[in-house]
């Protein structure tokens, strides 16, 4: 009677050589048992090193190195220009670091602009005088408060059951405190609805 293994390799099959059937079925619960767990280790292993977190692997405490340019000397707007031969490196750098920030500012207020359009096209526009702001916060910190309050003596600490028992009551209270004090924020929700159905 011939068996899979003739001819082939040990080291392409995983058995050993001389091994039988009964061999390979007997390895393959332990093997099956720990490929998830050596799986999910080497992926989390593997996103770990690819991760890039600048509140952990920034020193924001550390000075600033000295001679390190902000954009390649290329991208200046003074590039090639008289005015660039006459400034020194450190007068270069140093542009480099206000079109650098600048460029990142204007993207930033750029997307902003861009949500609030999007969101005003969702909801409609909404009121922002100075003493609704107020207190709007001023809910927003009770219900806060109160959330945080239920949290402490919940007797679990799992965060989906956690989750739903704190922020229920959060919800509920911000709502009805706001439309108790006629900030009309359920006129917002009610008109955000009645644009999804």
């Amino acid at each position: 009677m011939k068996t899979a293994q003739t001819g082939a390799h040990p080291e392409r099959t995983g058995v050993p050589q001389g091994g039988s059937a009964a061999g390979r079925t007997s390895a393959s619960p332990v093997r099956a048992a720990a490929d998830p767990e050596r799986t999910a280790d080497r992926l989390l292993r593997s996103t770990a090193a690819r991760s890039y977190d600048p509140e952990v692997d920034i020193d924001w405490s550390a000075p600033l190195a000295d001679g390190l340019r902000y954009l390649p000397d290329r991208r200046s707007s003074l590039y090639g220009t008289p005015l660039w031969d006459r400034l020194t490196p450190a007068q270069r750098i140093e542009l480099g670091k206000h079109e650098a920030a600048s460029v990142a500012s204007v993207g930033i207020w750029l997307e902003f602009t861009l949500l609030r359009r999007g969101m005003h096209r969702r909801i409609g526009s909404v009121p922002a005088d100075g003493s609704r702001m107020v207190r709007l916060w001023l809910v927003a910190i009770l219900a806060a408060a109160i959330g945080y309050g239920i949290k402490r003596v919940l007797p679990f600490h799992r965060p989906l059951l956690v989750g739903p028992c704190v922020l229920i009551p959060y919800a509920a209270l911000y709502l009805a405190i706001t439309q108790w004090m006629g900030v009309a924020s359920m006129g917002t929700l009610n008109r955000l609805l009645r644009r999804g159905r």
